[in-house]
């Protein structure tokens, strides 16, 4: 072969590598062509798509707004109506302000003086009830004055009633001894003296468990017995005190000075040892208290 024929032959090589390389660049851009077309189309059909969407919300928004504007249009109207409506009613009434503040200023005198009597009543009504507070304190001290007032009356009376029993029993007492100083008189101008007195006398029954009396009457730590010589209780006999109401107390014990037939005088002496003076009132002998001779062994 001439180097004619080589160097065509080589040429002949380059452009067939030329045309090759052509070809599948020209293959190659079709088929990058297509599929941007296809993907172009298909985002073209999506728009289209999303935009037949948004024009459907775009209509039913506008329709919805047309709705919402022809109600705010009939608002308008009717609101028109009333501003109408209040217009002239506002006239009216600046008519009756005028009339009413014509009146006011024709009766501003009256309303001082009305304000005047109006305070004055309110300065008398707190007055009043200041009174009214003073007379209820008042009301509760005369109340309280009174409840003691009734308190210490009730005391009284039962220290009258108290002493009035011891009275009665001294007073017996005394017509007593009146009698027995009578009757020593007697024997003792008839020859008989004091020794036919005292045989005279009845004896005393001894005093054994069981004599029960009650008091009858106290005074000053005296107390009178209901029981006396007949029941065996005689000067020196010891019989214990107590009191049954109120779950029941002991006092103490009494201490017989002088004995009579049917009642006896005897000496307080309080559980406690205290004075009588320091005694609470509840812890003195009371008439109803019960004395009884002391068990287990008698006395007299």
């Amino acid at each position: 072969m001439t180097w004619l024929g080589k160097i065509l032959a080589v040429m002949v090589l380059l452009l067939s590598l030329v045309w090759v390389w052509l070809t599948a660049v020209t293959f190659a851009t079709r088929t990058n062509w297509k599929a941007q077309y296809d993907e172009a189309k298909r985002s073209l059909e999506k728009s289209e798509s999303y935009r037949a969407e948004e024009t459907a919300r775009a209509n039913n928004r506008i329709a919805d707004l047309e709705k919402k504007l022809a109600d705010e249009r009939s608002r308008n109207d009717t609101h028109s109506a009333q501003n109408v409506s209040l217009n002239k009613a506002l006239v009216l009434n600046s008519a009756d302000y005028a009339s009413l503040d014509i009146r006011f200023n024709e009766s501003d005198p009256k309303a001082v003086v009305q304000a005047s009597n109006l305070q004055a009543a309110l300065n008398e009504q707190d007055s009043l009830r200041k009174r009214n507070a003073a007379l209820e304190d008042e009301g509760k001290d005369l109340r309280i004055t009174r409840e003691r007032a009734l308190n210490e009356k009730a005391a009284a009376e039962a220290d009258a009633r108290q002493a009035r029993a011891i009275s009665e029993e001294f007073q017996k007492r005394n017509d007593f001894l009146a009698a027995e100083l009578q009757d020593l008189r007697a024997r003792g101008a008839s020859g008989g003296g004091i020794a036919g007195l005292q045989l005279d006398r009845r004896p005393a029954a001894p005093l054994y468990e069981g004599t029960r009396g009650e008091v009858t009457g106290y005074q000053d730590g005296l107390v009178v017995l209901s029981i006396g010589l007949d029941a065996g209780v005689n000067p020196r006999s010891v019989l214990e005190i107590s009191r049954l109401g109120g779950g029941g107390k002991y006092l103490g014990t009494v201490v017989v000075t002088d004995a009579y037939p049917k009642y006896s005088v005897a000496s307080f002496r309080p559980v406690s040892g205290k004075p009588l003076n320091r005694l609470a009132a509840d812890e003195l002998p009371r008439i109803g208290d019960r004395v009884d001779a002391p068990k287990g062994r008698p006395g007299g």
